[in-house]
């Protein structure tokens, strides 16, 4: 009876225990070298839900917390598992219009990992793991018809000190325009505070325990900030941050808000050997959503010659310009480019005499413009060429009869739900 009493015991604890939601769960990339390790255990009372990374036989990224806040809710902290999909293998082909190599493949390893929240609401972690990176994202499901409104990422990256960071400081709106200006801090300490109290950009580049790392963000779609980061992470780590209270140029919250089904931004983190896996990687392109733009026959991308970087007024002097056409033509590059300054060109002509001469030699030309962000209401018109719908057409139309190729909008302005402008070519 005692035996049949111990057997009974002994067979109750096992399917206890295969009855118990499992606590962690590893996805590995392809050719085995990086293991992205997710966790959801107790702490502090309550189970919290993090990650680490590992790279061959060491630690990329230390135990980092996830999570979110959505309507004042938590999502990760005491989150319940679910369930986990099967391994999906990913191998898409596809062609860009420029950049370090036209054909590639997105080719990764994905799971999704489905929790509740103390309040019954399910969330996603959406995990992808290639042979040069992962990287992760929310998703929020169901379809209601409301706006929710996130007012907090908890994503850390918890950067293994024993090493050096490049990472230049945030740069918010201390100029009345939206800016990206700072000079990057080489090799300071990991997990080093910024001065100024608003944080670091994105991205940031690591060399730790013999690794080099890239830390960014990828799929923005309008719906979420671009964000920043702080160090109000556990023990200093790296945490995501929302843009600054005082940054936004027209009357705006810096939280995202949006209907459901919402997923927030990839947050990437590309690791190799050395520089070169971080200069070679097309991880963020895979990241970003395909093209919308069906007739791609306008786009003609090229290299460009350009003035400003080394010397900031050479764009009002027409005879310095003309010495970048001729490199440019010298060099076999497509483009020119005229920076700020372009409409107060003197020194024997104009932005249109360059263009003549740039046409002779072969050369196409790109002209500069300011966004027009927080100049909406600016009563000098060209301050808001970009920003007024009528004066941008008009402007559109003038300097394509003059025979400028393309343009160059600077200071975008970016906010929860708006991004303005990027490159535009002109036809």
């Amino acid at each position: 009876m005692k035996k049949l009493l111990n057997t009974a015991l002994l067979l109750f604890a096992v399917l206890m225990t295969s009855c118990t939601a499992p606590d962690a769960w590893e996805l590995v990339s392809k050719d085995s070298n990086i293991r992205f390790a997710l966790e959801n255990k107790q702490e502090n009372g309550g189970t919290m839900l993090s990650y680490s990374v590992f790279y061959k036989d060491g630690v990329a990224m230390e135990k980092s917390l996830l999570g979110l806040v959505m309507d004042n809710c938590e999502y990760g902290k005491d989150a319940q598992f679910v369930s986990a999909s099967a391994v999906r293998n990913i191998s898409n082909a596809y062609q860009l219009k420029s950049g370090k190599k036209m054909n590639t493949t997105d080719e990764c390893r994905e799971q999704t990992f489905t929790f509740r929240t103390k309040e019954d609401k399910q969330f996603n972690l959406i995990v992808r793991v290639y042979n040069d990176g992962v990287a992760f994202r929310y998703e929020l499901p169901g379809e209601d018809g409301q706006m929710h409104t996130i007012q907090a990422e908890h994503t850390e990256f918890a950067v293994p000190v024993n090493g050096k960071a490049w990472i230049h400081p945030y740069d918010w709106n201390d100029r009345h325009k939206p800016s990206y200006e700072q000079y990057c801090r080489s090799e300071i300490d990991i997990r080093s505070e910024c001065g100024h109290g608003r944080g670091w950009a994105f991205p940031m580049l690591f060399n730790t325990n013999g690794v080099w790392m890239m830390i960014t963000e990828a799929h923005l779609d309008g719906s979420y900030p671009a964000t920043h980061i702080d160090n109000a992470g556990t023990d200093n780590a790296y945490k995501i941050r929302f843009p600054e209270a005082d940054e936004p140029i027209v009357p705006d919250a810096v939280e995202p808000v949006s209907e459901l089904p919402w997923f927030t931004p990839w947050r990437a983190i590309i690791i190799g050997d050395d520089l070169n896996t971080i200069f070679q990687t097309q991880m963020i392109s895979h990241l970003n959503p395909a093209s919308v733009v069906n007739d791609e026959s306008w786009i003609k991308a090229g290299r460009a010659s350009w003035s400003w970087w080394s010397n900031g007024g050479t764009p009002r002097d027409y005879k310095a310009q003309l010495k970048y056409v001729d490199l440019s033509a010298e060099m076999g590059w497509e483009y020119m480019l005229i920076d700020a300054g372009w409409q107060n060109m003197g020194n024997g002509g104009t932005m249109e005499d360059v263009v003549k001469y740039a046409q002779q030699k072969g050369v196409g030309v790109w002209l500069w413009y300011h966004s027009g962000a927080g100049r909406e209401k600016d009563s000098v018109s060209t301050h808001r060429l970009m920003s007024d719908p009528e004066l941008r057409r008009a402007e559109m139309k003038r300097i394509s009869e003059v025979g400028v190729k393309g343009i160059k909008v600077d200071f975008f302005l970016i906010q929860t739900n708006n991004v303005l402008f990027n490159f535009i070519r002109l036809y």
